[in-house]
């Protein structure tokens, strides 16, 4: 299936069932399909760039997706490295600048948790379908069609 055509299914899927946390798993299974183990998407990484904030937005996509849980246990920073193919401070500063911005929480010895943050959680998943209309509007112009032009194929598509 084309990007774009994956990304015109999942904004007709959204706007007919309001689902921000279904769309955003709908992407992340359409695009990395090819690079999951057991449900859970792999540790895709791209060498060209600064490989700490790839780790930080896997484990967020991760948390948003639901994979991992509030208030659930994450790995330890070096199970996490091995399983990520990186250095285990590599992992530790990812940790630590989700740790920062609320994601995560420790607990003296016993390690690092899910954020428990309805709020945060949310506010995640909205910046994240932001990005996915972004990646549709320029999707979009690249083709010289306009948004207009997209609810009106979702109108067609649904028998309004």
């Amino acid at each position: 299936m084309k990007r774009l055509d994956i990304y015109f299914y999942l904004l007709y899927y959204v706007l007919n069932t309001d689902c921000i946390i279904c769309l955003i798993q709908s992407v992340e299974n359409n695009l990395l399909a090819k690079n999951t183990e057991g449900g859970r998407a792999l540790w895709k990484l791209d060498s060209k760039s600064s490989i700490y904030p790839q780790l930080a937005n896997k484990i967020k996509s991760d948390i948003a997706r639901g994979d991992l849980k509030m208030g659930e246990r994450i790995q330890s920073v070096r199970d996490l490295a091995m399983e990520a193919g990186v250095n285990p401070n590599t992992m530790q500063k990812a940790l630590s600048k989700l740790e920062s911005e609320g994601y995560l929480y420790s607990e003296n010895t016993s390690g690092r948790y899910v954020t428990n943050d309805e709020k945060l959680l949310k506010n995640l998943r909205k910046d994240m379908l932001e990005k996915i209309y972004h990646d549709v509007d320029n999707s979009l112009k690249s083709i010289g069609l306009g948004f207009d032009d997209f609810i009106e194929l979702i109108k067609k598509k649904r028998g309004d």
